[in-house]
């Protein structure tokens, strides 16, 4: 696991959001979608967060083999 994701996921779970993480949802309409998901109760929280984490995921190259 590359250092980024690792120093990522301590963040995410402290709840904070890094700049760079800001920027992707900006320019990317999927994790916007998933974010508003989450916001509006429109998809069961923990499916939002699975389909968030994949496509940041796959965004950072962070898939997991």
């Amino acid at each position: 696991m590359k250092i980024e994701h690792l120093i990522y996921e301590v963040q995410h779970s402290i709840g904070i959001e890094p700049k760079w993480e800001k920027e992707l949802i900006e320019g990317d309409s999927h994790l916007k979608m998933f974010k508003e998901w989450r916001k509006s109760g429109k998809c069961c929280k923990l499916k939002c967060e699975e389909l968030y984490h994949n496509r940041l995921n796959y965004l950072k190259g962070w898939i997991k083999e």
